[in-house]
């Protein structure tokens, strides 16, 4: 459209049409709003959690809506962010922005690290929020089953965030699976260049004073409690599992997404791959069939690198045996640290 054509808003374009075409009187949206709708015109009010790193690009996507809150631990990494939204209202604490803007907001954005994923989906899903969810769905099987089975009970708009998944070949290949064209799949394998980063890492020592710009309790959210080292923040943390999923819950939830559940079933074949065994499992119930009462397994937490003339080597120190069953169990479905929570698992 040249510069000396009258420009057309969408709502009295929309307006013209409509009248035009259908006789339908198109009210003003005050009018349809006091009526309890609301008009198609109207914008989404949208708060994101965890904007610093790639919140800001999906935010951006949104921007079209009304972005009304921003909640970050870290507010030097998202200053940039702020100064973008600035009518935004800012917060550190998610649950406190829920608790304030619950009623105001329409739907949610969150990118946070893995392990904070489940605790805003999860109340965010309850309030009847629809939920734009970074990948992976969540650090757990435990917590990929919740939101799942959450968005069936709310029937609330919900999506994962892997770029890939909109496109038609992901449709094509879940049809195929569906219509049994290709014959029972028993095996897929997936390849990726990652990680780009070291993975399954000890903790850093010693620890460091805490920025002030950073609340390291609520970073460290449901996980337990361990002294601030700046390597883990920001972006470093999918290197350390309490806080990550490693190089599977980052790109094979692109390369492998539609199966998310699966991802972190991976996550436990890496986190007990001491067993030395194949380990198999009741997906119903969420547990191993075949590890036996007296198993056990230890992990590393010093690895002891050294280089002695060019040569490398470890003095591994180790944790104390436990009980292989009890420790799958906290890995199947974490213990939360008070004051965290997640919602009851629906039925069905």
């Amino acid at each position: 459209m040249g510069n000396n054509k009258a420009q057309v808003s969408r709502r009295k374009f929309i307006g013209t049409t409509a009248s035009a075409f259908a006789g339908i009187t198109i009210l003003p949206s005050t009018v349809v709003a006091g009526l309890g709708h609301k008009a198609p015109s109207d914008k989404l009010n949208i708060a994101g959690i965890g904007v610093g790193g790639r919140g800001f690009g999906n935010l951006k996507e949104l921007e079209s809506e009304n972005i009304v809150a921003l909640c970050d631990v870290d507010w030097n990494y998202s200053q940039r962010v702020f100064d973008y939204f600035p009518d935004a209202k800012k917060y550190k604490d998610w649950r406190v922005m829920y608790d304030e803007l619950g009623k105001s907001i329409d739907a949610v954005m969150i990118a946070t690290p893995d392990h904070t994923h489940a605790g805003p989906a999860a109340h965010a899903i309850t309030l009847n929020k629809h939920v734009y969810l970074q990948k992976p769905l969540a650090h757990s099987v435990y917590e990929s089953r919740l939101l799942s089975k959450l968005a069936k009970k709310y029937q609330v708009a919900t999506t994962m965030g892997n770029q890939g998944a909109s496109r038609d070949d992901t449709s094509k290949t879940i049809e195929w699976l569906f219509n049994g064209e290709i014959g029972e799949v028993k095996k897929v394998e997936a390849f990726t260049d990652r990680p780009i980063w070291p993975q399954g890492l000890n903790r850093p020592e010693p620890g460091m004073n805490i920025p002030d710009y950073l609340d390291w309790n609520l970073f460290t959210g449901p996980a337990k409690r361990r002294p601030y080292h700046n390597l883990y923040t920001p972006w470093n943390w999918r290197g350390w599992w309490d806080f990550g999923t490693g190089a599977l819950g980052d790109m094979a939830c692109h390369i492998l997404h539609p199966v998310n559940e699966m991802i972190v079933m991976g996550v436990l074949a890496v986190r007990l791959q001491s067993l030395n065994k194949k380990l198999e499992w009741d997906g119903q119930n969420m547990k191993f069939t075949n590890i036996g009462d007296d198993e056990t397994i230890r992990t590393v937490v010093k690895d002891g690198f050294e280089i002695h003339d060019g040569h490398p080597t470890f003095k591994k120190d180790w944790t104390e045996p436990v009980n292989a069953i009890e420790f799958t169990k906290e890995l199947v479905a974490h213990t939360y640290r008070s004051p965290w929570t997640l919602p009851g698992m629906p039925e069905n």
